[in-house]
């Protein structure tokens, strides 16, 4: 709901969302069900998402000649995405109505997701060349752009800042530690003086 801004009301920004997410629940399943030419199956799936961290979901569409580079522009910033895939390692690329696409724009795709994930990235590839009419994204689509991106590095300026957060709490134990200490010492402290007193004489104070 981040993403939607302006003067939209709450209901639809809550509509909007629920479309984000269909569409990304869809974008999965279709990946798993449809037939393709080169299929992805729940190894595939597994194997990019088990151990890997968050999972970024990106999905596009695109029509007329620019059709490829649109879809996966838009695969690569749609709302569930956020900024951008930059430090993903593992990525699932699936292209939906290869038939209207050529082989040196299925290459433009990964050449772009590549791009924008700035470093090594192993992508499995799955192409399905029939469009199905009951897709949820356009009905006008000429080619489906569906990308779930894995294994983020953590940068390092993310690092530091770990670091430091971790020193920072590591600190605060030891100050309650300390305090605590000092507190029983004091209560110890205040004991051993209170049985020294004869018991006649604390009635007196």
């Amino acid at each position: 709901m981040n993403n939607i801004r302006g003067s939209v009301s709450f209901k639809r920004a809550f509509e909007e969302s629920n479309e984000v997410l269909a569409q990304s629940v869809y974008a999965i399943t279709s990946i798993l069900t449809e037939n393709s030419l080169m299929n992805v199956d729940f190894a595939d799936v597994r194997y990019t998402l088990k151990n890997k961290g968050n999972a970024l979901i990106g999905f596009g569409t695109g029509k007329g000649n620019n059709r490829a580079i649109e879809a996966v522009e838009a695969a690569i910033s749609s709302p569930l995405v956020g900024s951008s895939i930059i430090g993903a390692k593992n990525a699932i690329v699936c292209i939906t109505g290869t038939d209207k696409v050529s082989l040196e724009q299925i290459n433009d795709v990964i050449d772009k997701i590549k791009e924008a994930a700035q470093g090594q990235l192993d992508i499995i590839l799955g192409l399905n060349d029939e469009m199905n009419a009951n897709n949820l994204y356009d009905s006008n689509a000429e080619i489906i752009v569906t990308v779930v991106a894995t294994d983020f590095a953590v940068r390092s300026d993310e690092k530091v800042e770990e670091i430091q957060d971790y020193k920072k709490r590591i600190d605060d134990l030891r100050r309650i530690q300390f305090f605590q200490e000092e507190s029983n010492e004091a209560s110890s402290t205040s004991s051993e003086d209170d049985d020294s007193i004869p018991s006649y004489l604390k009635r007196n104070i």
